[in-house]
C-alpha cells in the first residue's frame, strides 16, 4: 500500500511541474501554453472553421 501511495503522488506531482512548466515556463521564458498562445490558437481553429464553410458552400455548389 505505500508504494502505492508513494506512485500515485510522485505520478501526481510530476504532472502538476509539467503543467507549470507548460504555463509558466523555465523562468528564462515563457511557457508554451501562454495566454497569447492559447488566443492565437483559437483564432487559428476559428479561421479554419470558417475556411471550411467557405469550401462547402463555395465549391460543393460548383460541383453539382
Amino acid at each position: 500500500m505505500n508504494k502505492k501511495f508513494r506512485r500515485i503522488v510522485s505520478g501526481v506531482l510530476s504532472v502538476m511541474f509539467v503543467g507549470q512548466v507548460l504555463i509558466y515556463g523555465d523562468g528564462s521564458s515563457q511557457g508554451i501554453a501562454h495566454a497569447e498562445t492559447i488566443e492565437a490558437i483559437k483564432e487559428a481553429v476559428a479561421e479554419e472553421k470558417t475556411n471550411d464553410e467557405l469550401r462547402k458552400n463555395l465549391i460543393l455548389p460548383l460541383r453539382e
